[in-house]
């Protein structure tokens, strides 16, 4: 069965039905990280070429300077979403369904077998997000193809089935429900107020400080006012900008320097713990609005979902953000 895209006509909830994802390896389940690294399992290791497909891209890194593959992207094997498919409708009596067409690429964040950015210099990390902009700089020349979704998921509470260091990006030919909801947050905000909400909020963080944890020259790092979880982190360039691939260097490797220290200090506070990044740029159609602002969200993953989060879609967090952000700051300096 090929891949769909299905709506709830009750909810308004969107599901990838993608069959092939069902066929993922999980060294997880095999080994354990320690192990991962002698047990040869790992199909994304130099030693493993055979077991990946033919790059779509690949990147030097002067922190590798040994490897001409020091960052390679690949189709996933096991795709949410193809290119080789049709966005057309496939009605279901009263459902809505359709064609799963879009990309589903993996980015091989290292040549060698590392599971942490924090075992990586923000250098590197800036190629990675610099291979972010690349690819979805090309992904979006499909015409199809209207929403794009870089993220990295990291240990098995995340999500991630593959130890050895690498994100994911996914194109979608609709714009995400959460993308939506940015959006529409956004405009309304604008509407009453004439400013972008996210700028908003990066003012009041830097002039507060209860909530800011990092602050240079282009990026602020900070805990949002409602946290959904303990110690989750948003990280946003002072300019406004809509569009990620429009980020100049310095802006990208102040990203880097902002998430590597976020990890690092992850690290010293709650431990090496799971987590997800995701980027969230302007879907095409809304690259040019003055009322949305990229920025990576960074989400440790110390506590599950239970039913009420389910039920409800509101989240419960023992942990003030302000109470996190103290830690975290005190942490830094």
């Amino acid at each position: 069965m090929p891949s769909s895209i299905r709506t709830n006509i009750v909810s308004g909830d969107r599901v990838i039905l993608a069959p092939e994802r069902a066929r993922r390896p999980r060294d997880h389940k095999l080994v354990s990280p320690a192990a991962a690294q002698t047990a040869g399992s790992c199909p994304f290791c130099p030693s493993e070429p055979s077991r990946i497909p033919e790059p779509i891209r690949t990147r030097r890194s002067a922190s590798y300077p040994n490897h001409e593959h020091a960052i390679t992207v690949v189709p996933n094997l096991y795709p949410a979403l193809t290119p080789d498919g049709d966005d057309l409708a496939m009605p279901h009596g009263p459902y809505d369904a359709f064609g799963g067409v879009g990309a589903h690429e993996v980015v091989i964040e290292a040549p060698e077998h590392i599971e942490h950015w924090t075992e990586l210099d923000a250098a590197h990390i800036a190629n990675i997000f610099e291979t972010w902009q690349e690819r979805v700089s090309d992904l979006r020349n499909d015409q199809r193809v209207k929403d794009i979704i870089p993220f990295k998921n990291v240990g098995p509470r995340s999500g991630a089935t593959l130890a050895h260091a690498h994100s994911q990006i996914i194109a979608l030919p609709q714009v995400s429900p959460r993308q939506l909801q940015l959006l529409e947050r956004g405009q309304r905000y604008f509407e009453l107020h004439h400013r972008c909400p996210l700028c908003d909020a990066l003012h009041h963080e830097r002039l507060s400080g209860e909530r800011l944890i990092l602050d240079d020259e282009h990026t602020v790092a900070w805990t949002p006012f409602a946290s959904r979880a303990p110690f989750e982190v948003w990280i946003a360039p002072k300019t406004h900008g809509a569009d990620f691939t429009r980020a100049s260097r310095d802006q990208i490797q102040a990203l880097a320097e902002h998430t590597l220290r976020i990890l690092e200090l992850w690290e010293l506070a709650i431990g090496r713990v799971d987590h997800n990044l995701v980027l969230h740029s302007a879907p095409f159609a809304f690259a040019d609005k003055a009322y949305y602002h990229w920025h990576l969200e960074m989400l440790p993953r110390l506590s599950t979902h239970g039913g009420f989060e389910w039920g409800s879609g509101a989240y419960i967090n023992a942990t003030a953000s302000e109470v996190a952000a103290r830690h975290l700051r005190e942490l830094n300096s």
